[in-house]
């Protein structure tokens, strides 16, 4: 299997990093002020000031890539062990095929001497 091109890499992490943004913003913080505004006695709505209306989705968008590459990670660790276990049974599989054969098929040479 060939190593996947830089576009490609890079289409898979962008890929990643938007599925992990849109489940952090719209799935947790954009709730946030409308469970706050349910929650609070007097339906008062929460006040966010300007700043953090634009520093929490920087900083969700750190997260989902932090979470975008320790997934890629965790999948390059994955799929070493598998190519290196499948590497290993590829090469014990021929062997012992080898010495079944010999042992189940009798040689034509002796079933020849017997008639």
């Amino acid at each position: 299997m060939s190593e996947p091109s830089l576009a490609q890499l890079i289409w898979e992490y962008l890929k990643a990093t938007v599925s992990y943004w849109w489940l952090i913003v719209p799935g947790v913080l954009m709730p946030l002020p409308d469970l706050w505004k349910y929650l609070h006695p007097q339906r008062r709505e929460l006040s966010i000031p300007k700043w953090l209306r634009w520093t929490l989705p920087l900083l969700c968008l750190s997260l989902a890539q932090f979470l975008a590459y320790r997934n890629a990670s965790i999948n390059r660790k994955l799929s070493k062990r598998k190519s290196s276990w499948v590497s290993e049974t590829t090469r014990s599989i021929p062997n012992s095929n080898k010495k079944n054969k010999k042992a189940q098929t009798p040689d034509r040479s002796e079933s020849l001497q017997t008639l």
